[in-house]
């Protein structure tokens, strides 16, 4: 009886139980699917209030209990906009469409160790529109160019490889680095441009760090810009930050994707120099009594030295998953020729991510990224150390265009023409001929080479203790190998004077990562949601490398694969280096009624490149954001969809100073001394110890709005924003009893402050045409403020043409990259009465001879005239893009530009001259003659004095049609369900409005240090930029 009892009273409570489940739980099935109606796989799906969720599999399926119906369901994905939808029953599965997120608010988006959605932000970040990552580009600095508010791109180089410059909001730093931090799949990398010169004397540009990045493989790119954005990556955050997500595998399906691409790049531009004839009548000008004869033959160097450069790329990737796991593999090879002979790129890559649950709540994953390439170019010979002579070229592309058109490029036999003209310079004698050197040879000849090979790897583990609560570790390692090898044969210009110059050097550097933080993610009672992140992360960088330049070679025959074949040592360096990083992190998130959030961030970093005492910076922030839309009295209605306000105030700091700068570091001499017949290797102290070094500290303050207009169809964002740069590092006046010129001191300030608006607009969107267009413009402002001691500084240029007149200054109450000079008059005519003139000590006041202001008013024109000739700061940088869609058929056009900005033509300084030691602009045959009156260009001279003159500061401004393209897809379903085949054309940098006389108004090469904020805005000898037409295909299987 008492088993029977016992028995009725299990079943009870068994009925009891299955009747309260069915009672308090629904089950909710439907599917995910994107407005293609494409399955989604692993959207978020959420009952509204709660964090109790699932997310679609494979087929964009999913099932959810809830508690009750009706209910409301939350379903979002990264890059889409969050639907919300009411379900009433769970009889018909529910079918959610989420749409692309033109609507930002609603997006979600990557911040630093974390996403999070653009609705709670209370920062600036932008994200790279979708598009413009799906165009076929040569780099990732191309996609990046006019895509962001904010955000300036400048090439140093048309050079297939060369790196450009990037800035997000102004420039912060003097001497210190000025680039974004660069967090790519979760790893911190710093891109210093400069990475990639190991001290070998020879390369004209920088290979570019970010060429082992394949732009194909990058999903999504965020640019952090505000201090609550990247105050959690304290020391490195003062730049900006650009966070770069690679593409994730899916889950349940897998594809195989090809893509190629064929091109051809022509010049985008030309200079007109004198022709045969014109060189002619200056040269008989100059030199009446010994003339050259009428040249039988126009010869145009510059037309030989340009070419039809071809190029080919080939990615093969593997994409997919199961339900527990997700891939993607890919591998690519470029080839890219330049448009100056014997110039180009080649880069091998691969790329894996993988990721996996184990055991249902650890998700574990590996990415990593390597590249090997090798960059052909320009040989450089502008700079002191090289050991080598040619005469006013700064590279060997100025010395091709230099020559005179008189000069036959060939010999009668076909051969390169070694022979001297009257006009040669540089000549020497080998085996009883004079000879000189052939400036297409140069080309052809000079081995100039930069090699890098480099691979990003990190490991990661995310466990979920609860529900909300995650503990992750990150491993990883970021190791480079840069080699440069040059060599200059006897023939060659460069080489002649000492029978043959090889330089070759080396650099490595390997980072090791450590990161370890804990989050935890919770809403309360449905109004308060809670986010909470802490962490630690140390970084290590071993840095060595070395560098040789030795000259007199027996022979040619190898080059600078055996450096003992020469007999002259010119110099030898080499370094080592180590630095760590050790840094606390912590971040709260709250929000309150989807109306209030605020974010408070702190970070402490600890640096060796500091002194003990100053080794820990502490950088705090706060950032404020409301929803006005969500506030009972604001009825969203079809004008206004969307308000936010966001402030945010902070300070962040600049550790890119290089290493051991506090401490008096002791360096042998690079060129060994003779004694005694031996030679002996000294050692001198390189600069003076200062233990009281402190970080570049930036205090910045942000405010915007965020807003929807029009059912979402138009977005508006608007920031305003000020920075403050204190502690720079500069290198002020000590007293010569320290044995010291110089010593580097915190004592300069610098400020940015700027508007940016973004605005986007969806014109058109329905089930066959959809279009798409983003225009985005901002304003930076940026001053020097503070000095010390000092009023201003003269930045010291090495060459043949800017060693002489050094045309910038860094001076207080002026920004970065300030031009300074002589003011241009105009010329001295045969009726000027040069009595009423200022007396100059520049030249002398003869007709045809420039007039100078006299600035102070002492009535002398010297020295202490020289003054501000303008800068090269842009009024306002901007960017348009627009996407088109009709059915199968694509359309993509991007376009950038600046304004107000100016360029300081050093070419134009030297070719303007009427010398004829050299060839001249083509506006040299208007100059100034007894019958040609001009007020513009001076007589000819072979006086080689040249100054920094207002002539030559030139408007800078542009607007470029970065890239037309053009594409058509043809499904192939019969294959599989998601195979396609699409065909494309592209045109690169195909239209560009400029008033600049040079080569390109994006130009930097001044030959010293093109990222560097003390020669910013100075355009010397820059090779080309081309104009492109590429032909692809992808496919997908």
């Amino acid at each position: 009886m008492l088993r029977q009892l016992y028995l009725i009273f299990l079943l009870s409570c068994l009925t009891f139980t299955l009747t309260w489940a069915e009672d308090s739980g629904k089950k909710v099935k439907g599917r995910v699917c994107d407005e293609n109606k494409q399955p989604i796989i692993g959207a978020n799906v959420y009952w509204e209030g709660t964090q109790n969720g699932t997310t679609s599999d494979v087929d964009g399926n999913f099932v959810l209990e809830v508690k009750e119906l009706p209910t409301t369901l939350q379903v979002n994905f990264i890059g889409y906009r969050e639907q919300q939808i009411d379900v009433y029953d769970s009889s018909e599965p529910v079918v959610v469409a989420l749409s692309e997120a033109t609507d930002v608010l609603q997006e979600v988006v990557v911040v630093g160790y974390g996403v999070q959605k653009r609705r709670e932000l209370t920062s600036a970040i932008s994200t790279v529109d979708k598009s413009l990552l799906k165009q076929v580009t040569s780099s990732v600095e191309s996609v990046l160019a006019g895509a962001v508010a904010g955000l300036n791109v400048s090439v140093t180089s048309g050079q297939p490889g060369a790196s450009s410059t990037i800035r997000i909001r102004g420039g912060n730093s003097i001497t210190g680095g000025n680039e974004p931090l660069y967090v790519i799949d979760g790893f911190i990398v710093y891109n210093d441009a400069e990475a990639t010169r190991t001290g070998a004397s020879g390369s004209d540009a920088s290979l570019d760090p970010l060429s082992f990045l394949n732009p194909s493989d990058i999903e999504s790119i965020e640019i952090l810009k505000d201090v609550s954005a990247t105050a959690i990556y304290g020391t490195r955050g003062a730049n900006g930050v650009i966070i770069i997500t690679t593409r994730k595998g899916y889950h349940g399906r897998n594809n195989i994707n090809y893509s190629g691409t064929v091109g051809w790049s022509t010049a985008n531009k030309t200079l007109d120099f004198l022709d045969a004839d014109q060189f002619t009548a200056l040269y008989n000008e100059l030199n009446p009594g010994s003339p050259l004869p009428a040249p039988v033959q126009n010869y145009d160097w510059q037309d030989a030295a340009l070419r039809t450069a071809f190029s080919q790329e080939h990615q093969l990737s593997v994409i997919g998953g199961d339900e527990v796991s997700r891939y993607s593999i890919s591998g690519s090879y470029k080839k890219q020729d330049g448009i100056i002979v014997n110039t180009g790129l080649k880069r091998y890559a691969g790329r894996i991510n993988y990721e996996r649950t184990v055991l249902g709540n650890l998700l574990v994953g590996v990415n990593a990224s390597g590249a090997y390439s090798t960059l052909n170019g320009l040989h450089n010979v502008d700079k002191a150390n090289t050991g080598q002579t040619a005469k006013w070229a700064a590279n060997t592309w100025m010395s091709v265009i230099t020559t005179p058109t008189t000069q036959p490029i060939y010999a009668a036999d076909g051969q390169f023409n070694y022979a001297p003209t009257p006009t040669s310079q540089d000549i020497f004698v080998r085996n009883g001929d004079q000879v000189v050197g052939n400036p297409i040879s140069d080309l052809y000849n000079t081995q100039t080479s930069v090699s890098n090979s480099r691979v990003i790897a990190s490991g990661f583990a995310e466990w979920e203790v609860v529900k909300g609560l995650k503990l992750k570790g990150l491993l990883g390692a970021d190791l480079s190998n840069t080699r440069e090898n040059n060599y200059s044969p006897s023939y060659t210009t460069t080489g002649l004077e000492h029978n043959g110059v090889a330089s070759v050097g080396s650099k490595r550097t390997n980072v090791w990562q450590a990161e370890f933080t804990v989050s935890y993610d919770n809403t309360f009672n449905l109004l308060h949601h809670l986010t909470l992140l802490g962490g630690y992360t140390a970084q290590r960088t071993d840095q060595s490398g070395y560098a040789t330049t030795v000259r007199n070679f027996a022979n040619d025959a190898t080059g600078y694969d055996n450096l003992s074949a020469a007999s002259d040592l010119y110099s030898s360096t080499s370094e080592a280096y180590i630095s760590t990083l050790q840094s606390w992190l912590g971040r709260v998130n709250y929000s309150y009624g989807s109306r209030y959030h605020l974010s408070l961030t702190l970070r402490a970093d600890g640096s060796s490149r500091f002194a003990q005492k100053h080794k820990w910076g502490w950088f705090p922030s706060i950032g404020l954001s409301w929803n006005i839309d969500k506030e009972k009295f604001f009825r969203p209605n079809k004008y206004v969809s969307r308000l936010q306000l966001r402030l945010s105030a902070g300070v962040v700091g600049n550790q890119e100073i290089g290493d051991y700068q506090f401490a008096a570091n002791v360096s042998p001499t690079s060129v060994p001394h003779i004694s005694g017949g031996q030679e002996t290797i000294a050692y001198y102290i390189q600069n003076q110890a200062n233990p009281d070094l402190k970080w570049e500290r930036t205090a910045s303050y942000n405010a915007g709005i965020s807003s929807e207009f029009f059912n979402s169809r138009l977005t508006v964002t608007l920031d305003a924003y000020y920075k403050k740069t204190t502690d720079l590092l500069l290198q002020v006046p000590v007293e010569h009893t320290t044995g010291h010129g110089t010593a580097l001191r915190n004592v300069g300030s610098v400020t940015n402050k700027g508007v940016e608006l973004a605005v986007g607009g969806v014109l058109v969107r329905n089930k066959n045409l959809n279009w798409v267009a983003n225009f985005n413009i901002a304003h930076n402002k940026n001053l020097v403020t503070s000095l010390g001691n000092a009023t201003s500084i003269i930045p010291e240029f090495e060459g043949a043409t800017l060693g002489y007149i050094s045309p910038l200054i860094i001076t207080v109450g002026q920004p970065l990259g300030t031009f300074y000079g002589y003011k241009f008059k105009g010329i001295v005519q045969k009726d000027t009465d040069v009595s009423a003139l200022p007396a100059q000590s520049i030249n002398s006041l003869d007709p045809g001879n420039p007039i100078y202001e006299n600035v102070n008013g002492d009535n002398v024109v010297d020295t202490q005239d020289q003054t501000i000739l303008g800068n090269s700061q842009p009024k306002f940088t901007y960017g348009f893009n627009t996407s088109f869609s009709w059915k199968n058929l694509d359309v993509l056009i991007t376009f950038a530009g600046s304004y107000g900005n100016k360029l300081y033509n050093g070419l134009a300084t030297r070719l303007t001259k009427g010398s004829t030691y050299y060839n001249a602009l083509a506006s040299v045959a208007d100059r100034w003659t007894e019958n040609n009156p001009s007020n513009l260009i001076q007589k000819a001279s072979n006086e080689l004095t040249v100054v920094a003159e207002s002539r030559y500061v030139e408007d800078a401004s542009y607007l470029r049609v970065k890239n037309i393209q053009l594409g058509y897809t043809f499904p192939v379903k019969k294959i599989t369900s998601d195979a396609k085949i699409r065909l494309f054309m592209s045109l690169q940098n195909f239209f560009t409005i400029t008033g600049y006389s040079g080569y390109d108004p994006e130009a930097a090469r001044n030959g010293m240090d093109e990222h560097s904020a003390l020669y910013q805005g100075v355009d010397m000898a820059t090779y080309p930029v081309a104009k492109t037409v590429q032909l692809g295909l992808q496919l997908t299987l």
